[in-house]
């Protein structure tokens, strides 16, 4: 009788054992299965941006280099365009903006989720500018997705319109509703220095000296007419900064943009614009100035790195240049 219950007991142990890690082990399996599941995600679909659909992180991922930044300017809507994070054009709109609308944030502005659903001829005709930015981003966006090489955005002068042509299909037409970022108000000017911008940031290419097609009158008058400003002219050797001063302050109080047009000079006032043309390839390219120095013997002005791009500046370091001042 004893024997039988000692039995018992323990065919009544092993039973409770089992039964108990059955039970331990179902939470650990549940657990394991759970956290498995986001390895299974791409980390470029699962991760969007702040107001960005699925569709719009799909495209960005994509290849995507443009952004449009819809902001207000002298009183009027506005919206500009920034390839790689750098401003290249910027369109005026051309109604007041209300009260309300001023109250408004901008990335209220609704974009459209890919370049796909852009209807281009119809929105670069239109007369909002974030139509507009957002037809010329998609351009831009296309031509570099079908891979084609940055040497094929070309400045150009057809049927009385300056022009970006990128490759043989598409083009950038410049009005009295778009200019360059960093503009003089001189649309040839304008569009030769946005054209080299651009293609530097698509694909590294180097900078074109002149406007393709430009008129000869169209060329003197650049340089000789009251409307260019030329104040003063000087030559000596320039120099050029940026690496270690990007993000940091400069003496006008303005944050450095290594990428941007800008120079610095001993006593030129900020805001002048200068054209600095390297003596050694004819290269040029109009700088504001926004820095004090250089301070380097023997040098009369110190550009920035992306100026410096733009006229064949940077392997060389220094080169003898001519200074046309055209004022503020």
């Amino acid at each position: 009788m004893v024997k039988k219950n000692w039995g018992w007991a323990i065919s009544a142990l092993i039973s409770a054992l089992t039964i108990g890690f059955g039970y331990s082990h179902a939470p650990v399996q549940a657990e394991s299965e759970s956290t498995a599941q986001p390895e299974a995600v791409s980390p470029s679909t699962s991760v969007l941006k702040v107001g960005e659909t699925r569709s719009q992180s799909m495209v960005r991922s994509q290849g995507v280099l443009t952004r449009i930044h819809p902001h207000p300017k002298n009183g009027y809507n506005a919206a500009t365009v920034y390839v790689r994070n750098i401003p290249v054009f910027t369109f005026l709109g051309q109604d007041k903006i209300s009260d309300s609308a001023k109250s408004k944030s901008s990335s209220a502005v609704k974009l459209p989720s890919s370049s796909d659903e852009v209807d281009s001829t119809k929105s670069l005709e239109s007369n909002n500018p974030v139509e507009r930015a957002t037809a010329v981003a998609a351009l831009i966006d296309r031509f570099n997705r079908d891979g084609l090489d940055a040497k094929e955005i070309v400045p150009a002068f057809e049927s009385g319109k300056y022009v970006i042509k990128l490759g043989k299909q598409s083009k950038i037409e410049f009005d009295r509703g778009i200019v360059f970022s960093e503009t003089i108000k001189n649309q040839e000017i304008d569009v030769l220095q946005a054209a080299n911008l651009l293609r530097r940031l698509v694909g590294n290419a180097a900078p074109v000296s002149a406007v393709a097609n430009t008129p000869v009158r169209s060329r003197v008058a650049a340089i000789s007419s009251p409307d260019a400003r030329i104040t003063s002219v000087a030559s000596g050797f320039a120099s050029w900064y940026g690496p270690g001063f990007h993000g940091a302050m400069s003496a006008s109080g303005e944050i450095f943009n290594a990428n941007a047009m800008t120079a610095a000079h001993r006593t030129l006032p900020f805001g002048t614009q200068v054209r600095v043309t390297n003596m050694d390839n004819g290269q040029s390219v109009v700088v504001r100035i926004n820095d004090r120095g250089p301070y380097a013997h023997g040098r009369v002005i110190d550009i920035s790195e992306g100026a410096a791009r733009a006229i064949g500046l940077v392997y060389s370091g220094v080169a003898p240049v001519r200074m046309e001042v055209l004022g503020r």
